[in-house]
C-alpha cells in the first residue's frame, strides 16, 4: 500500500516522496519533494532546486550536473537547457542518484563526503560506514567537499 504524504507551505500542497521510494512507511523520517518544473524559452527551471538539494544533503550544483550529465544537456542555476524532459524523467533520474549514494549496509540517506588526496569518501552519519566512491560518481562529487 502506498501512502502520500502532503506538507502546506504557504497554503501550497507539497508532494513527499520517501528517501529511497522503496520505502512505503508514510511517516519515514528521509522524505523529499517531487520535482517540479517550468517551461520557459530555452529549457526547463527547477523551482524547488534548493529544497531537494536540502533533503538529500547534496548541493544543487551538484543535482543539476548529475541531470546534465543524463540527460544530455547545458545547465545554469537552476535551468536545464533541454525542452523535452518531463518531470516524471527528472524524478526517476534524481531516484538514481539516491540510490548511488545510499549507504549500502543501512540505506540510510544522511552522509558526509569527505577528501583525502585524491580520494573521495562517503562516510554514513548513522552507522559509520565509510567507503571510496566509484569514478563517475567521485567526478559528480569533487565539488561538494
Amino acid at each position: 500500500m502506498k501512502f502520500n504524504v502532503f506538507i502546506i507551505i504557504f497554503g501550497i500542497f507539497i508532494k513527499m516522496i520517501n528517501i529511497p521510494q522503496t520505502v512505503s512507511d508514510p511517516f519515514y523520517r528521509y522524505q523529499r519533494p517531487k520535482v517540479s518544473i517550468e517551461k520557459q524559452k530555452l529549457g526547463i527551471r527547477i523551482p524547488n532546486i534548493d529544497t531537494l538539494g536540502k533533503s538529500i544533503y547534496l548541493k544543487p550544483g551538484t543535482i543539476m550536473k548529475f541531470w546534465q550529465k543524463k540527460v544530455g544537456c547545458q545547465s545554469k542555476k537552476d535551468i536545464l537547457y533541454s525542452k523535452n524532459s518531463t518531470v516524471n524523467e527528472l524524478d526517476n533520474l534524481l531516484e538514481e542518484l539516491i540510490v548511488m549514494l545510499l549507504c549500502p549496509k543501512c540505506e540510510n540517506p544522511e552522509f558526509d563526503i569527505s577528501r583525502e588526496k585524491k580520494k573521495i569518501n562517503i562516510k554514513c552519519k548513522a552507522c559509520g560506514n565509510e567507503r571510496a566512491t566509484e569514478s563517475d560518481l567521485k567526478k559528480l562529487l569533487e565539488g561538494e567537499c
